[in-house]
């Protein structure tokens, strides 16, 4: 093997394993972030911190009789919060108001100025400790508290974003999209903070993908130069672009109709060009069989065509029941996501068809 081909063949097999990595990074990064944000309950607890007998706060004209929440103190760390939660109460002398509207429609005109007539009254805020677990405690979260003890960068950072005005939790929910079709890939990685996971790891995926059939076309013309036209770089080549520009569109505003519907296509042109792609790339390696035999894995080669063959036999008969019948969108989000991954498995199979040395 001269020194120009080995280079080129490691190449290949940096840019697929690399390819894998990013797409595997993006798709299930994303997922297990949703997921960790949404499972994440806990926050930065409002005074009272502690489950201590907390006493009263006198309402008075410094605080505006306690009109607004000026008394009530966000906690600076996490663990500063009652295992417990504990209820407060706004009282008139010996009577409390079952709610904040009703305390403020008593004693409180329009101008939200104290009335006259209660301007001498006892007003004040109690607190009464309870039996009920504090859902926004970090304590009630062993596995997050004993991270918190170690490492507390990471739950103030899931904290934070969750403080967001930007954050906004598609699903309220732990998803598996895989088996249940929650959410389309989309929904969630459009969202903040999940774009910056999805999208700079495709965006590279995109880039690495021509650069895949770059080095792809390269080896192959090293073994056969006789064919002018090479199909499989084509349809490759296309299939980067069209990731590509489903990176750039994604979570996009497009006020042209045309674009707009386009835009829905544009993932299925990825898969498709793909697939072809693939397909030709295969038939090309079996055509040329007898001068790369010493360069590749024959086991992986024939593993890849019948992967290829079974794919694209699930491909024409998913099509044909989405024409044929109106499946419901879990159907739709749980191939969406599916595919995706299995997209991913062309470029490890590759890693390992060309051998090393």
């Amino acid at each position: 093997m001269n020194y120009t081909l080995k280079a080129q063949i490691n190449r290949l097999r940096k840019a697929s394993l690399y390819l894998f990595l990013f797409t595997n990074i993006a798709l299930f990064g994303t997922l297990f972030t949703h997921n960790t944000l949404t499972s994440s309950q806990y926050g930065y607890n409002v005074f009272p911190f502690s489950n201590q007998n907390i006493e009263n706060i006198d309402c008075n004209e410094n605080n505006n009789y306690c009109y607004d929440s000026n008394w009530a103190i966000i906690a600076k760390k996490l663990d500063q919060c009652s295992i417990y939660s504990i209820k407060h109460k706004k009282n008139k002398d010996d009577n409390n108001f079952k709610t904040n509207d009703s305390f403020n429609e008593t004693l409180f005109d329009k101008n939200k100025k104290i009335k006259p007539e209660y301007e001498n009254s006892n007003i004040f805020i109690s607190f009464e400790n309870t039996d009920n677990i504090n859902l926004h405690c970090i304590k009630n979260y062993p596995k997050s508290y004993l991270l918190y003890k170690i490492f507390p960068q990471l739950p103030n950072l899931i904290a934070n974003t969750k403080l967001n005005p930007d954050y906004f939790d598609a699903t309220r929910k732990v998803i598996n999209p895989f088996f249940y079709g929650e959410t389309s890939i989309s929904n969630i990685a459009k969202r903040y903070p999940l774009k910056f996971i999805f999208k700079p790891f495709l965006f590279i995926a995109s880039l690495m993908i021509i650069i895949y059939w770059v080095y792809t076309k390269k080896v192959i013309l090293s073994f056969d130069k006789s064919e002018k036209i090479q199909t499989y770089y084509f349809w490759g080549i296309l299939s980067g672009v069209f990731l590509f520009l489903h990176v750039y569109f994604l979570g996009m505003e497009i006020d042209n109709k045309i674009l707009e519907k386009l835009r829905k296509y544009i993932i299925a042109f990825f898969i498709l060009f793909e697939l072809m792609a693939q397909f030709f790339l295969i038939k090309k390696l079996f055509s040329i069989k007898n001068l790369i035999d010493d360069f590749i894995n024959y086991f992986m080669l024939k593993i890849k065509w019948f992967f290829i063959l079974t794919f694209l036999f699930a491909t024409v008969s998913i099509i044909i029941l989405l024409i044929i019948y109106n499946l419901p969108k879990e159907v739709d989000y749980i191939i969406e996501w599916n595919y995706f991954v299995i997209l991913s498995f062309y470029y490890i199979f590759t890693f390992y068809l060309w051998k090393k040395n």
